[in-house]
């Protein structure tokens, strides 16, 4: 049984003979778990000499009740131990104050922060990169630092040329170009994937397929990759209805697809050029298809050019007709006696045609000389008989016919009629 002393000393098992009890709660200051806070009942809760109504963790043991922010909560169970914070808020629960968690709505419990930007990685809009600042001005989660389309929202992130540029604001979303050129047009399409890279056509309109954009290809038309263009008109050889001649308005009158600068009938449609006598002027316009005449000199205006003799005095001068685009053969009256006649022709050089008037009736075959027509060398009969030589198309007709036009025809015929008309026929058929 307590003894009076025992019952009346305030420390029972420390020595204190001056009972000092500072906080008055009836135990004394020697053996008081919390010498200025009334705590009767001296509940420690952590069994750390400390008593629950003074100890700064009660549920915490920590006997030197450390206290680095000196915010009340000792360092044992302090949320922020550097950090003052006596309400220990901790929006996250992940045991960090939000005063000192880098991730205040983000549990982190490792606070883990890669780039060393005090913002924690769970948090972070840019794990990688550092971004204190956390700017993200498209507002899709990425931050400008690290954000692949910095003003383009995009939480995808996709960029499929891998050229660090997101493919919602990449120029060229398919083909590798970081530095984004497009300086030449400026139409929003980088230069490596612009198929007019130096005219702008933001539509990238190809309708040749040929990968050059209508609006730069020489032949938008018809696919000519290589954009050959040899007479340098700005349009390719492919399309160009002369390309051997430059001709940019491709002017075509008569609607042949052969240009008028190249076309050797320009006012008459002739899409092969056929040209038999190499004189640059088609066959279809030609007044001598069948005879070189550059000039296409015509004296007579017939649309035909013809051969035009001058005989002697007592030749008569004959104008030789051809029907189409033949050219004419020479005809000529020869004089009784038999005379040598040399032409002159007017305008080109056409067919020379030489007269000889012997005795008896004779015709000799035409004879052709390079570039010009046939040579006509006739021998008249003695009395003067008119030889009417015409070629219509491809035919060659002879008429013999009396040079006074005998009205009765049948009466008294030319003794060389027949062997010359025969011979006409036989020598002058088409020669080629």
């Amino acid at each position: 049984m307590a003894t009076a002393m025992e019952m009346c000393d305030n420390c029972v098992n420390n020595a204190n003979a001056n009972q000092a009890d500072a906080d008055v709660d009836g135990h004394g200051d020697e053996c008081d778990n919390c010498v200025t806070y009334i705590n009767a009942d001296q509940a420690d809760a952590d069994g750390d000499v400390h008593g629950d109504a003074c100890d700064n963790c009660v549920n915490d043991a920590n006997a030197n009740q450390a206290d680095a922010d000196a915010d009340g909560h000792g360092d044992e169970c302090d949320n922020c131990v550097t950090y003052i914070n006596t309400d220990q808020t901790d929006a996250d629960a992940d045991g960090y104050g939000d005063v000192c968690d880098n991730c205040v709505n983000n549990a982190n419990t490792d606070q883990a922060d890669e780039d060393g930007d005090e913002h924690g990685d769970a948090c972070d809009n840019c794990v990688t990169d550092f971004n204190a600042d956390q700017a993200d001005a498209d507002g899709d989660g990425y931050g400008n630092e690290c954000d692949n389309c910095v003003s383009t929202d995009n939480t995808d992130q996709v960029d499929s040329d891998g050229d660090g540029i997101g493919d919602v604001c990449d120029n060229c979303p398919a083909v590798a170009n970081p530095d984004q050129a497009n300086a030449a047009d400026g139409d929003g399409i980088g230069d490596v994937c612009d198929n007019c890279p130096a005219v702008a056509n933001p539509d990238q309109a190809d309708t040749d397929v040929d990968t050059i954009g209508d609006v730069c290809d020489n032949c938008p038309g018809d696919g000519n990759t290589d954009q050959a263009d040899a007479d340098v008109d700005t349009i390719g050889d492919v399309c160009d209805n002369c390309p051997a001649v430059a001709n940019p308005d491709q002017a075509d009158t008569d609607v042949d697809t052969i240009g008028d600068v190249c076309d050797n009938c320009p006012a008459v449609a002739n899409p092969d050029q056929a040209d038999t006598d190499v004189d640059e002027i088609g066959d279809v316009c030609d007044n001598c298809p069948d005879a070189g005449n550059a000039d296409q000199v015509n004296a007579d205006g017939d649309e035909i050019e013809t051969c035009v003799i001058t005989a002697l005095a007592s030749i008569t001068l004959i104008r030789q007709m051809e029907t189409t685009t033949r050219l004419a053969t020479c005809v000529i009256t020869a004089p009784t006696t038999p005379t040598l006649i040399r032409p002159t022709e007017t305008g080109t050089a056409l067919a020379t045609c030489v007269t000889t008037a012997p005795t008896t009736p004779t015709l000799i075959r035409p004879t052709e000389t390079a570039t010009s027509l046939a040579t006509c060398v006739i021998t008249a009969p003695k009395t003067p008989t008119l030889t009417r030589l015409t070629r219509i198309w491809t035919v060659w007709e002879t008429r013999v016919r009396n040079r006074n036009r005998n009205r009765n025809r049948n009466r008294n015929p030319n003794p060389g009629f027949k062997s010359v008309f025969s011979f006409l026929r036989t020598n002058c058929s088409k020669k080629g």
